[in-house]
C-alpha cells in the first residue's frame, strides 16, 4: 500500500500530536502526507491492514497507545467499494 492510498479525513488534536512526537504538528509542512505515512507505518505492523478491528501499538516519546482501526466500508449498493479506516488510539493503562 503506497500513502497516496490514505487520505485522512479528520484527525483531532491529540491524535495528531500523538503521531507527530516529538515534532511540533504546526510546523509540519504537508501535514496530509506527514499522517498518510504515518498511517501505513502502523498498518505495516499488522498482518492484514484492511481487517476490521486489528490492534497495533504505537510508541511517542515514553508513552505507550494501542491503535484500533475499524473497517467503515460503505455497505449500500451503487457506492464506491473501496476500504476506509476509522483509528482509535487510546494511551495505556499502567499496572
Amino acid at each position: 500500500m503506497e500513502s497516496s492510498s490514505f487520505r485522512a479525513i479528520y484527525a483531532n488534536d491529540e491524535a495528531i500530536q500523538i503521531l507527530a512526537y516529538p515534532e511540533n504538528p504546526q510546523k509540519i509542512e504537508a501535514l496530509d502526507r506527514f499522517l498518510a505515512e504515518k498511517v501505513q507505518n502502523v498498518l505495516k505492523q499488522t498482518r492484514s491492514s484492511t481487517e476490521s478491528g486489528f490492534v497495533a501499538e504505537v510508541t511517542s516519546g515514553k508513552r505507550r497507545y494501542v491503535c484500533r482501526a475499524f473497517s467503515i466500508s460503505p455497505k449500500i449498493k451503487h457506492v464506491e467499494r473501496s476500504t476506509n479506516l476509522a483509528l482509535l488510539i487510546e494511551r495505556t493503562s499502567h499496572a
